[in-house]
């Protein structure tokens, strides 16, 4: 199917790509951004004036890379279970190599996806291939969500990332997940992690004035700082102050005794003045010292936004 068949959206020129950059003139927009979404703030799509999708080298590389790796443990487990008989560790090379190979190349197909970052929502309209059919919509208005978790694995925002929208009764609402695999993330501008933080941007836009208003009305507001089923935890912020509760006991922080507070290696660090040199982290903050795990605080970004603004901590980051 040519790509006039596809062409059914075109941006107006202040819209950019989901990393602030200007929309590559050959990109097709196979569908259009829903209206529930509000004002379209960012957009981008994998297909190309020429028919093509943009995989990219680098997603190659993940998929050959994988593909490699899924051969060398399928050729192990093979040779285990037939004790190293060379049909064994063939099938189980070929076998294991292909899913992965597959999975791979599904997760990194996912660049080719068509999506919108609104003032009021997100939506992403799945790839739908050259068969004529029609592009799968998943679509979250903000309105509907309580909650935003992102959560990174390794290093420097991590290899793989995982942002989950959540309603208030707990329900997955809207998902972005994938990897990142280059070492600079503007290597790569079709990387599904710039429609993630694009997302998390105008979500935290949306969200923070309810914030306010909840601290002009009550006094201070709630995050969500679960550390598993045992621990039950929350964060409360407000002028002047950081409460960490956990298991309904309250340490309060104020903004005279904090003396840091530090993003490392997915953790904020709150290190009051009080604490010794050498504290052991005791989850609840009473020796004064206290973690919270990156992608366990609810809508991460706007209480570390908080914490600048509204309690008066300059937070940075760890090398």
């Amino acid at each position: 199917m040519s790509p006039d068949c596809y062409y059914t959206w075109i941006p107006s020129p202040q819209i950019t790509s989901h990393n602030g950059s200007e929309i590559d003139p050959s990109t097709v927009f196979f569908a259009a951004p829903p209206p529930e979404i509000g004002t379209v703030l960012s957009a981008q799509s994998g297909l190309r004036l020429d028919g093509s999708t943009v995989l990219g080298a680098t997603g190659l590389k993940v998929v050959v890379s994988f593909t490699f790796f899924g051969m060398l443990v399928g050729g192990f487990l093979g040779g285990g279970f037939t004790n190293g008989h060379w049909v064994g560790v063939a099938i189980g090379a070929v076998v294991v190599a292909a899913l992965f190979g597959v999975l791979m190349y599904r997760r990194e197909l996912h660049r080719a996806d068509c999506t919108f970052v609104g003032t009021h929502g997100i939506a992403r309209f799945r790839f739908p291939g050259r068969n004529g059919t029609r592009a799968r919509c998943d679509l979250m208005c903000f309105v509907d969500a309580v909650d935003l978790q992102s959560a990174f694995l390794g290093r420097n925002m991590g290899t793989n990332f995982n942002y989950q929208w959540r309603s208030e009764s707990g329900k997955v609402l809207f998902k972005v997940e994938g990897g990142h695999f280059s070492k600079s993330r503007s290597e790569d501008p079709q990387s599904v992690l710039h429609f993630a933080q694009a997302a998390e941007a105008a979500w935290s836009a949306y969200f923070m004035p309810m914030l306010m208003a909840e601290i002009q009305r009550t006094g201070s507001c709630r995050f969500k700082t679960q550390r598993g089923i045992v621990t039950q935890q929350h964060a409360i912020v407000g002028p002047g102050f950081l409460e960490i509760v956990t298991n309904g006991k309250p340490v309060r922080f104020r903004t005279a005794d904090i003396d840091d507070v530090v993003l490392f290696q997915g953790l904020i660090m709150i290190r009051g003045k009080n604490a010794p040199q050498h504290a052991i982290n005791t989850a609840d903050g009473s020796n004064g010292l206290c973690y919270l795990s990156y992608g366990c605080v609810a809508n991460v970004k706007t209480f570390l936004m908080l914490l600048t603004h509204v309690v008066g901590i300059a937070w940075r980051n760890g090398e």
